[in-house]
Formats: C-alpha cells, sequence, structure tokens
C-alpha cells in the first residue's frame, strides 16, 4: 500500500472530524436551548414538595387504603 494514500486518508479524516467539531460547537450547540441547572432546580423542589404534600395526606389517612 502506498504511503500516500494512507497518509491523505488520514488526513482527510482529520479534516472532516474538525469540520464536524466546528459544526457542532459554533452552529448547531447555538440551536440547542440549553436547561440550566436553575430549571432542573426547580423541578426537583416541585415534585419534593409534592411527595411531602402526598406522604402529609397518607399519614393523615392512616396509612391505610
Amino acid at each position: 500500500m502506498d504511503l500516500s494514500i494512507t497518509f491523505t486518508f488520514l488526513v482527510g479524516v482529520l479534516v472532516g472530524w474538525l469540520n464536524e467539531w466546528i459544526l457542532d460547537w459554533f452552529y448547531w450547540r447555538n440551536k440547542i436551548p440549553s436547561t440550566s441547572g436553575k430549571e432542573y432546580q426547580k423541578k426537583l423542589d416541585a415534585a419534593n414538595q409534592e411527595i411531602a404534600e402526598l406522604k402529609k395526606k397518607l399519614s393523615a389517612s392512616g396509612g391505610q387504603q
């Protein structure tokens, strides 16, 4: 196998990967809205509050169905 063919292939793979990385970094990541940790924390707090309310209702009913 000729060394120049292998070298050309490896350079092509590297250039393709670099192009994909640049597109991902500058184009796609700006189109996808990122969710901040604060939004997840709000959802988690709401779920924990709902769990606490359900536990109170369950204990008030005596834990029976």
